[in-house]
């Protein structure tokens, strides 16, 4: 029960009228009034008196336990759950992420992966190097100059095909190449 429902059933039960209860506590009718409605609320000074007036203690007139309790109840809870959806949400989308990352088609996505450019004093071409997943679940990693097949080797661990592939990009640097991922 809010304060102003209280001051009016306290009121009706001394068997005060709005205007004798604003006489006591030295305020108008209209005042109290919009206490009772809620439209406004009595000072400290006010709230003594009225206590005093109407019968009963200060904590018991200001005291809104069953609003006040269902409502601090609702609102935490209702906090919590909101979090706890964010948090369900986010770790769904990253989780997706990490499905769709990892466990997509490798022989489309690393065709032609990378493209190195090699011109010094005794080469001058085009080194293609890709990473492709075979049906077997296995990843090859092969590598062409120009358009013939230089170098093939197959692994079980896709780790091991970065690592490959990035060895054959280390040695064509190292002679003078440039590398970048293959975009056509």
């Amino acid at each position: 029960m809010n304060l102003g429902t209280k001051i009016a059933k306290l009121r009706k039960e001394n068997g005060l009228s709005q205007e004798q209860l604003g006489n006591i506590v030295k305020v108008t009718r209209q005042t109290i009034s919009n206490w009772e409605l809620g439209e406004t609320y009595p000072n400290i000074e006010q709230l003594k008196m009225l206590s005093h007036v109407l019968n009963t203690s200060l904590d018991d007139l200001t005291d809104n336990k069953s609003t006040h309790s269902k409502d601090s109840k609702s609102k935490p809870s209702l906090k919590i759950f909101l979090i706890a959806i964010y948090f369900i949400v986010l770790a769904s989308i990253i989780g997706f992420g990490i499905y769709w990352f990892t466990k997509k088609d490798f022989t489309n996505y690393y065709t032609g992966l990378v493209k190195c450019q090699v011109k010094n004093d005794w080469y001058d071409g085009m080194a293609y190097f890709e990473i492709t997943e075979e049906l077997d679940h296995t990843f090859t990693v092969t590598a062409f100059e120009n358009s013939d097949l230089f170098y093939k080797k197959n692994t079980d661990n896709l780790a091991d095909a970065y690592s490959i592939l990035n060895d054959l990009k280390k040695a064509t640097i190292a002679n003078g190449g440039v590398c970048r991922p293959n975009n056509t």
